[in-house]
């Protein structure tokens, strides 16, 4: 019989009895990244921490559930601004916990893929370079000179109309990441027929970044809303593999990376074109030995960057040290003010004053306000102000 899955939040701790050892080195082998498992000191008692990913993973029948702790209906909210899904958000659709959001999310990726099949899938000539018995296209003499002594092969330059292109490969690979989730066994065959009826598309190990390298045109245009939810899918990755006699599943949601997307989203719709968001852009902090910085936000004005903003996805009424000692390194490096933003509301919004003279702005961004819209407006407002003012001393000094 299987056992009940244990239910906890994000950032959370709690105790898990009568579990076999084999599974606990399991999960802290597997699963290292997202959840600890210790044992208490001379006590056959285990303390599962959760930390910023949220989701589900199973050891056998060991099974557990890692909520949010905003609301399931907020976040479905965000990851659709993030993933240019409002066409697929429903704010009266009812979600309790996160396996319900992910199950509802994979419902529609379903869906949309069937409806893709049931129109045919996109297809488009490829080039291709290929040592071959016969002759195909055209024949590259070029190449062929610069090996005389072996003939057994021609090298061929040649098109072809296949259904094994970009767009296709990246539906592939999310419905079979889909398939590894945890103990939403009711899907896999759906997702197992699916994955089979791209036969004649390659299955690449693609990430979420390489939906950016599709370009549409009116061809394949119908590819643009299911590419989007199928990004969600590529970005969270999870794990499906046998330890023992033990099937392990698992699919986790990073919350620290779609509040810091969200985010971005927002100023990207809030700033209009009077500014420019770049996000996760790299920079060199120290040339030999070179190490590298990459702010959350830059906030450019023309070619100028006005503004650095970063996002730390945790609950506090004031910044830590070592917030601020990261923000004075972005100060440093840009000659610019710096925005931390945190998602709270207990967050005391203030400003500091670095040692170079700039300041560090400290905000909020509640992602529990009832009037999720008029409190994105508010950031942006917020924002906009810092942009407007030239930089002043105060007498909230930190150091």
């Amino acid at each position: 019989m299987r056992q009940q899955p244990i239910k906890v939040s994000e950032y959370a701790e709690i105790e898990i009895n009568n579990v076999d050892k084999k599974i606990i080195a399991a999960i802290n082998r597997s699963f290292s990244k997202y959840v600890n498992v210790s044992r208490k000191l001379l006590e056959d008692v285990y303390i599962l921490k959760t930390s910023h990913y949220i989701g589900r993973f199973s050891v056998g029948d060991f099974e557990v559930h890692i909520n949010p702790k905003i609301a399931i209906s907020r976040l479905f909210y965000m990851i659709s601004k993030v993933y240019s899904l409002m066409n697929f958000y429903d704010r009266d659709v009812h979600l309790d916990t996160a396996d319900d959001l992910i199950e509802h999310l994979l419902k529609i990726l379903i869906k949309s893929v069937n409806r893709l099949l049931k129109q045919g899938l996109y297809a488009s000539y490829i080039t291709y370079l290929e040592k071959l018995n016969t002759i195909k296209g055209k024949v590259m003499l070029n190449i062929i000179a610069k090996r005389s002594w072996d003939l057994s092969r021609l090298d061929c330059l040649y098109d072809e109309y296949t259904h094994d292109v970009l767009e296709n490969q990246l539906v592939r690979y999310a419905i079979y990441n889909a398939s590894k989730i945890a103990s939403l066994s009711k899907y896999h065959r759906k997702l197992k027929n699916i994955y089979k009826r791209f036969w004649n598309v390659s299955h690449k190990k693609l990430k979420g970044k390489d939906v950016d390298r599709v370009i549409f045109n009116r061809l394949n245009a119908r590819y643009k809303n299911i590419l989007m939810l199928c990004r969600f899918f590529l970005d969270f990755t999870g794990l499906n593999e046998c330890v023992g006699n033990n099937l392990i599943r698992s699919f986790f949601v990073d919350m620290n990376r779609i509040f810091e997307s969200y985010s971005t989203a927002v100023l990207k719709e809030g700033l209009g074109n009077s500014f420019d968001v770049i996000d996760q852009a790299t920079f060199d902090f120290i040339e030999e030995p070179r190490i590298a910085i990459r702010p959350d936000v830059l906030i450019k004005k023309g070619n100028e960057i006005v503004l650095v903003i970063d996002f730390k996805y945790k609950k506090t009424e004031e910044p830590s040290q070592a917030d601020i000692y990261q923000m004075n390194a972005y100060s440093d490096r840009f000659k610019v003010p710096v925005i931390v933003v945190y998602p709270s509301k207990e967050i005391e919004e203030r400003e500091y004053v670095l040692p170079n003279g700039l300041p560090v702005y400290v905000i909020g961004l509640d992602l529990e306000k009832d009037d999720i819209r008029q409190e994105e407006q508010e950031f942006c407002n917020k924002i906009r102000n810092f942009l407007s003012v030239e930089p002043h001393p105060l007498h909230h000094l930190f150091f």
